[in-house]
C-alpha cells in the first residue's frame, strides 16, 4: 500500500538515497517512513540475532559444536553425582533411592557401610597409628583405599551410577535459556500510519535495546555472566556470521516494506 509520505517520485528518491545511512548509524532518521524503515530494519535484526543465539545454545546443551565452532565441557562427574538432585531422581532406581536415604555411605548396603568402615580404619592406623598422629592426607587415602575394595567386590557408588550419565547442560532451571528465546516482530500496516515494525522481547529477562548506531541485546538474568565464565553463549562481539545473516534477513524485510510502500 503506497506510504501517503512517499507520494511523489522526487520524495521517493531521496528517501532511498538516504536508506543506506539511516540504517548504518550515519545519518538520524528525520522523517516517518525513515523512522519506520529504520525500525523494521533493527526489529529483525535483533529477531533474527536472538534465533540464531538461541539455536545455538540449544544444539551446546547436547555437548555438540554450534554453526560456529563453538561447544561446551560437560558437567563433572562429582556434580552429576552429588549437586543435582534432578539427575538423581531420573537415573536412580527406586530400591537405589531408598538406599541412599537409609544409608550414611551413598547407595552401599548396611553390610556393605558396615565393611567400608572396618577397611577404612584399619587403613587409617596402618598409616598413621595413633589418632593424634593421623593426618587429613591418611584419611584421605584410607578413605580412597575402602571405596576402591568396596567396589571391587561389587559395591556401587553415586559418581559410578551417575557420573558418566548424559545428559543436558545449562538447563537444570531453563530460565537462562528462555531468555535468549527470540521474542515477535509485530508488524503494523495501514494507509493511514504507514508500515511499523517493532520488536517485542520473549520475556522480561532478554535485554533487547536500540541505542544510537547500534543495538544491545542480551540477558538479565543475574547469574548469567557467571555462567558464561564456563560456557560461552552469547559472543561478545557478535560473530561475523551471525550478524552477516541477521542483517541479511533484516534488508530483506526492508525491501519488501519499501516495496509495499512505492505500489
Amino acid at each position: 500500500m503506497p506510504h501517503p509520505q512517499l507520494n511523489t517520485a522526487r520524495k521517493r528518491i531521496n528517501f532511498l538515497n538516504k536508506v543506506p545511512k539511516i540504517l548504518s548509524g550515519e545519518s538520524s532518521p528525520r522523517t516517518k517512513p525513515e523512522r519506520e524503515v529504520r525500525n523494521i530494519f533493527f526489529a529483525h535484526l535483533v529477531h533474527s540475532l536472538f534465533e540464531q543465539v538461541y539455536d545455538a545454545y540449544v544444539v551446546k546443551t547436547t555437548l555438540a559444536s554450534d554453526d560456529i565452532g563453538i561447544s561446551w565441557p560437560d558437567i563433572s562427574e562429582y556434580t552429576k553425582a552429588y549437586k543435582k538432585p534432578s539427575i538423581r531422581k531420573k537415573f536412580l532406581s527406586a530400591a537405589q533411592k531408598r538406599r541412599l536415604k537409609d544409608s550414611s555411605k551413598g547407595l552401599l548396603s548396611k553390610k556393605e557401610t558396615k565393611e567400608w568402615r572396618k577397611i577404612y580404619a584399619t587403613t587409617l592406623f596402618k598409616l598413621g597409628g595413633r589418632e593424634e598422629n593421623v593426618t587429613s592426607e591418611d584419611e584421605q587415602t584410607a578413605a580412597q583405599v575402602a571405596w576402591d575394595k568396596i567396589k571391587q567386590s561389587g559395591g556401587q557408588t553415586l559418581i559410578g551410577e551417575l557420573g558418566k550419565v548424559n545428559v543436558p547442560v545449562m538447563v537444570e532451571t531453563t530460565r537462562l535459556m528462555k531468555s535468549l528465546k527470540p521474542g515477535k516482530v509485530r508488524v503494523r500496516a495501514s494507509s493511514s500510519r504507514g508500515f511499523f515494525g517493532k520488536y517485542k522481547k520473549s520475556n522480561k529477562d532478554q535485554i533487547a535495546v536500540l541505542r544510537k548506531g547500534y543495538i544491545e541485546i542480551g540477558t538479565a538474568v543475574e547469574y548469567a555472566d557467571d555462567a558464561a565464565k564456563m560456557r560461552e553463549f552469547l559472543p561478545d562481539p557478535i560473530p561475523d556470521k551471525w550478524y552477516n545473516e541477521a542483517e541479511k534477513e533484516a534488508l530483506e524485510k526492508v525491501y519488501e516494506a519499501i516495496y509495499k510502500w512505492f505500489i
